[in-house]
């Protein structure tokens, strides 16, 4: 069912409904703040922690816009752990292919509540009704902001992680730089 739901050949809802994970209710854009983009354009050996995780940030905001296709990891597609894989790939960080498998590493600290969260890290979401708490992943940009590829929007967005949608159903983040 879920296949059938995400995979590209699925129906779009009428242009009058909107995803509960859609533009409104969890206010995604597909824009970024100012104050929350990074201005790290360039990778360079020998960088800190601090500058990888900036360049992270920097590769996800230009994935902004980019169609969701379930299964698809980049370079004109992306589904949620595929875009938080390239996106660290780009660093040198090799991180398991699903949400789950990603959620569930404990080779990265866990950080719970995203109160606690800092820029760079990646958070999970329990977005299906099944036994485990990592449907979901994008990577957190500040403030209460983090980028993901949505298949409610059908694009890589920023969402909010203050109120709504993904409030409820945040489930924890992993710090895999330090």
């Amino acid at each position: 069912t879920i296949r059938a739901l995400y995979h590209e050949s699925a129906p779009e809802l009428p242009s009058d409904e909107k995803a509960a994970d859609a533009a409104g209710s969890s206010g995604n854009s597909s824009s970024i703040d100012s104050s929350l983009s990074s201005n790290v354009s360039e990778y360079v050996s020998g960088m800190s922690n601090a500058q990888k995780l900036e360049y992270v940030i920097y590769i996800a905001q230009q994935q902004l816009g980019k169609k969701y296709v379930f299964g698809s990891a980049g370079t004109a597609t992306f589904d949620c752990s595929g875009l938080t894989c390239y996106i660290f790939k780009a660093v040198g960080v090799k991180l398991e292919r699903t949400a789950y498998n990603q959620g569930y590493d404990d080779s990265y600290e866990k950080i719970e509540g995203w109160q606690n969260l800092k820029r760079g890290d990646i958070v999970f979401f329990n977005t299906i009704s099944d036994s485990d708490l990592s449907d979901h992943a994008g990577v957190y940009i500040g403030e209460g902001y983090f980028i993901h590829a949505s298949s409610g929007a059908h694009k890589v967005v920023v969402s909010s992680l203050a109120s709504g949608l993904y409030n409820r159903v945040f489930s924890w983040g992993r710090r895999i730089l330090k």
